[in-house]
């Protein structure tokens, strides 16, 4: 059989085969005959300029992360769009802002001096959180789907922006 062997933080460290190692750790990898064939083979990134064996193959854990944020990162895009004048640079404010005049809002009511026009506005705040919860729980629904998915392939190509567990 053929291995690569990576280090604790899943970096390539060698490759091995039944003639070259005696005893395996646990974080070598069986390669098949085509990566075996093609390890020698390097691309160059040119944006940092070193040279990068591509053959080798993908750990699922090197993706993992990074997918994950960018659900987070969906998620925030998306609940930021929920409130009406907010940007990236602006949601906390706008945030802050909604949850006092909700407070304001709520107040007025338990005290019987809240009109019409408030209660309105209010049931367009609690749509407006019932929203912002439902993103919440499709991310978290589409953080499960990927965490189940086992195979580097699986997961890079997993399409986080188009998935039908977004509310509309």
């Amino acid at each position: 059989m053929k291995y690569a062997i990576y280090d604790t933080a899943g970096l390539f460290i060698q490759y091995a085969n039944d003639a070259t190692a005696i005893t395996l750790p646990l974080n070598a990898i069986v390669l098949t005959e085509e990566q075996w064939n093609n390890r020698f083979d390097i691309k160059f990134d040119l944006t940092i300029n070193e040279v990068v064996p591509y053959s080798i193959p993908k750990l699922l854990s090197d993706i993992l992360p990074s997918k994950i944020k960018k659900v987070k990162e969906e998620a925030l895009k998306r609940i930021i769009a929920t409130i009406p004048g907010a940007d990236a640079s602006s949601f906390l404010i706008k945030e802050t802002n909604l949850l006092a005049r909700v407070s304001e809002l709520v107040r007025k009511e338990s005290k019987g001096t809240i009109t019409s026009s408030e209660i309105t506005e209010l049931n367009g705040y609690d749509a407006m959180w019932s929203r912002i919860k439902s993103i919440r729980t499709s991310s978290d629904s589409i953080e499960v789907e990927i965490n189940v998915l086992t195979t580097y392939d699986a997961v890079n190509s997993y399409n986080i922006e188009a998935n039908p567990l977004w509310p509309v």
